[in-house]
Parts: C-alpha cells; structure tokens; sequence
C-alpha cells in the first residue's frame, strides 16, 4: 500500500509542478498581451491625436485663405464700386459743362450706361459663382477628412477586434495544454 501511495504522490508533485509552470506561463502571457494592448491603444490615440491636429491646422489653413479670398474680393468690389460712383461725379460734372450737348449725349450716356451695368451685373454674377464654387469645394474637402477619419475609425476596431479574436485563441491553446497535461497522468 505505501508503493502504490508513493507513485501517486510523485505523479501528484509532478501534476502540481507542472501547473505551477504553466500558471507561470499564463501569466507572463497575460502580462504580455497587456503591454502589447496598452501600446497599441497608444500608438492609435497617437495617431488619432495627430490626424486631429493635421485636420485642425487644415482647417485654419483653409480659413484663413477663405478670409483671405474674401477680403480680396471684398475689396475688389469697393474698388468697383469707387470707380464707378467716380466715373458718375464725373459724368455729373461733364453734363453741367456742356448743357449745350446734353440731349445727345444723354442718350449716348444712358447706352454706356446700361452696358456698363450690365458688364458690372455679369462680373458680380460670376464673381458669386466663383465664390459658391468655393464654398462647394472646401465643404467636400471637409467631407472627405470626415469619410477618412471614419475609415480610420473602422480600421481602429477591426484591429482591435483581431487582437481579442487572438488572445482567445491563444488562452484556448494554453488551456488545452494543461488539461492534456493534467489528463495524461
């Protein structure tokens, strides 16, 4: 009785020893899919933090050339708009000097006149169509940061979902081990 007591009790130490090893095992595991986890999330908050200030910075960046833009065409209105109440003072002076010509040149001044607001009506006309184009333009460049930090976003959890799918896969294995291990004794 005290031989078949003593193979046990060494197969018992064996059993005990060997899951010692590989609670071991397990838990530098464990450790080290923590860090592996922990670096990950740091590298993508990272990244995120990086493609929020490049979009931010693109953002002011576009701002101010869109200020700038329209200042320049503000600007180039006053302009217009100058030259034009210039250009009536001095048909108005013109018109006071020669009375003795005014039916003739009332009616020369009233074609040049039309053609004229029609010539400013077009440039103002295009002058909106332009600026529409480029409000158009920077709101689907903003859609298309938005499109790709959303793709950023998915590819964000898909790795992360990968990296859940493995570290149950690999706790499956070392599980499996000990139970052979366990069952083989």
């Amino acid at each position: 009785m005290t031989t078949q007591t003593q193979p046990t009790e060494e197969r018992l130490s064996r059993l005990e020893v060997a899951y010692e090893q590989w609670n071991e095992r397990l838990g530098d595991f464990r450790t080290d899919v923590n860090e592996r986890f922990s670096e990950m999330r740091a590298d993508m908050n990272q990244r995120f933090d990086e493609m929020r200030a490049d979009t931010n910075e693109r953002f002011s960046e576009m701002r101010a050339d869109m200020n700038a833009r329209y200042d320049e065409l503000a600007r180039g209105q006053d302009a217009l708009r100058a030259d034009v109440n210039a250009r009536i003072d001095g048909l108005a002076r013109s018109q006071d000097a020669l009375r003795a010509d005014v039916n003739a040149r009332i009616d020369g001044l009233a074609r040049s006149q039309e053609a004229f607001r029609s010539d400013v009506n077009a440039r103002i006309d295009g002058l909106a169509r332009s600026q529409e184009a480029f409000r158009s333009e920077v709101n689907a460049r903003f859609e298309g940061l938005a499109r790709s930090q959303e793709a950023f976003r998915s590819e964000v959890n898909t790795r992360f979902i990968a990296a859940i799918a493995l570290l149950g896969g690999t706790l499956a294995s070392v599980v499996g081990g000990v139970i052979a291990i366990l069952t083989q004794g």
